[in-house]
């Protein structure tokens, strides 16, 4: 998301006990769509990211400061096809997360002048060995959204 937008982004609250069962190239890519087209559209400066449990799920938000937008717009972006400059992908941001049986939301924190997109998601389950190689891999991942 860095490089692609330009813009830095920082974690906040992160907790390395959560492991997500996701598709971690497809996850980086609608989030990396999402942010180019804040940039791109409303001139956002700096992203957060945070992952934080609920319930039996995990909660990833990509957090900016800004201009309000209308639900309207988060409605198109999550259903038009996703495009990276001259690349583009037959899926929606919509696709992503149904793939992961899983949520997507738009909420405001209007007191701190904030925004975010709420990716409701599996968490990955622990079991000894394969438990560890996999946190392993998903530790890359995760390291990799932040590169893209």
């Amino acid at each position: 998301m860095e490089a692609r937008n330009n813009r830095p982004v920082t974690l906040e609250n992160l907790d390395a006990s959560i492991w997500l069962k996701v598709d971690s190239f497809s996850l980086t890519q609608a989030l990396d769509y999402l942010a180019m087209r804040l940039v791109d559209e409303f001139d956002v400066k700096f992203f957060r990211l945070r992952l934080q449990t609920s319930g039996a799920r995990a909660q990833l938000d990509l957090i900016w400061t800004g201009r309000v937008m209308s639900t309207e717009t988060v409605m198109s972006w999550e259903m038009d096809s996703m495009r990276f400059g001259a690349e583009s992908t037959p899926l929606t941001v919509r696709d992503v997360v149904e793939r992961h049986g899983g949520e997507m939301w738009f909420e405001r924190e209007r007191v701190r002048h904030e925004a975010f997109f709420r990716f409701l998601l599996p968490l990955a389950r622990r079991s000894g060995d394969n438990w560890r190689r996999r946190r392993f891999c998903t530790m890359t991942a995760a390291q990799r959204v932040l590169r893209l």
